[in-house]
């Protein structure tokens, strides 16, 4: 029971304080209250305007003490898309961690080297994809239909990329 209370108090104090940060910031709404507070259990998707190649991404992420974005499931998608849409440039694709160069037809999230749909089952490929166009399209972006459906490309592709902050 105490441990409830412990716990029932540490979220109000986390509210209060985020409260605090929004009522100070100078655009007050709460897409500056959330980036404000972080939330243990929630993956937070940092967009990167710069365009690099898939492999450039991933060590650019790295650098970052982040991973290149991984997609579970239907709530990560709209994550990544309201982080995306704050950046005013949805309409162009960005690079996500899904490769198949290790064996073609078969996408691993290249950080954490676990099949795409581990688990979850959850995939977003756009209807055709994946479908390694000209035999050279080995890694995946989202974006490019202005929506958050993936689509296998080439990896040299210079395009902009998101990062991911998994909770520790």
């Amino acid at each position: 029971m105490a441990y409830l209370k412990l716990k029932c108090l540490l979220v109000l104090v986390c509210f209060v304080l985020c409260s605090a940060y929004a009522d100070s910031s100078p655009n007050n709404n709460l897409g500056n209250l959330l980036s404000g507070c972080e939330y243990p259990r929630t993956k937070r998707y940092l967009p990167q305007t710069q365009k690099v190649s898939f492999f450039e991404a991933w060590r650019q992420c790295l650098t970052l003490g982040l991973r290149l974005a991984i997609v579970t499931s239907s709530a990560d998608s709209e994550l990544i898309k309201e982080a995306i849409n704050a950046t005013n440039t949805t309409t162009e694709p960005w690079w996500i961690g899904g490769t198949d160069l290790g064996l073609e037809g078969s996408f691993l999230w290249i950080s954490t080297e676990l099949p795409v749909g581990h688990r979850t089952g959850y995939t977003n490929w756009y209807a055709g994809e994946p479908n390694n166009f000209g035999g050279n399209e080995n890694c995946m972006e989202i974006g490019r239909r202005t929506n958050v459906g993936w689509i296998d490309v080439p990896c040299d592709w210079k395009q902009k990329f998101v990062c991911e902050k998994v909770p520790n």
